[in-house]
């Protein structure tokens, strides 16, 4: 398996491509990098509605290795069934605000205030320092997670008042 991870792949010109002149192919262009395939890596791009009720499938609960969270899908975090999506020890990045911006500075800490308000309702440890500067990285810790909390409509990351 290392010799095969190791082994170097086919280089890509880039300036061979011809951007906008080809016609569009009906097979797949694009695939994932060999190391991916060989570890069997899959990845689950997720957006509503589907990410709103994923936790109502049992064959998701305690599924993922790892998330990442936009500034969009952070709002779900309020909710426990959500924690429950992930395995004990999982790492969560989530994207901050401090690039949005029409947001005032003070706002941008606010918003990483919440978003950590919203974590301690699932009991995610805050890790320290996060990989980038730009996103926060929360541990999952869910080995005994029960019970759930109720989630309203309002949504804590409502930003229109601005």
């Amino acid at each position: 398996m290392i010799k095969k991870l190791t082994t170097p792949t086919k280089k890509i010109n880039l300036e061979e491509i011809q951007e906008g002149q080809d016609e569009p192919t009906t097979s797949s262009d694009r695939r994932l990098l060999a190391c991916f395939e060989a570890l069997n890596v899959h990845f689950h791009f997720l957006a509503e509605p589907d990410l709103g009720k994923l936790h109502t499938k049992a064959k998701f609960q305690k599924l993922f290795d790892i998330g990442v969270l936009s500034l969009h899908s952070a709002g779900k975090m309020k909710s426990k069934e959500f924690g429950e999506l992930f395995k004990d020890g999982a790492p969560v990045h989530v994207e901050t605000a401090d690039f949005v911006i029409a947001m005032k500075k003070d706002l941008r800490s606010e918003y990483r205030k919440k978003l950590i308000e919203c974590a301690e309702i699932n009991k995610w440890e805050l890790m320290v320092p996060a990989p980038f500067a730009h996103h926060m990285m929360f541990k999952v810790c869910n080995k005994a997670v029960t019970g759930t909390t109720e989630v309203t409509e309002e949504d804590p990351f409502d930003l229109s008042g601005l």
